[in-house]
């Protein structure tokens, strides 16, 4: 079980991908994995990890 919110590594690990895409999902210029950094830790909400996901498989823009 994961925390609310997901650092790089475990936003990787949860979805089967390299920390590099993770990172790039977060940082893409269109339709980016909402993020923000605390610290120097790059942090992920899983709700909206779950919207985002939602979001690609229905083929909507955010």
């Amino acid at each position: 079980m994961y925390p609310p919110t997901l650092t790089i590594a475990q936003l990787a690990e949860s979805q089967g991908v390299c920390t590099k895409t993770a990172r790039k999902w977060c940082l893409a210029k269109e339709h980016p994995l909402p993020s923000y950094k605390l610290g120097n830790i790059r942090r992920i909400r899983k709700d909206a990890l779950i919207t985002w996901i939602k979001q690609r498989e229905e083929g909507a823009a955010p």
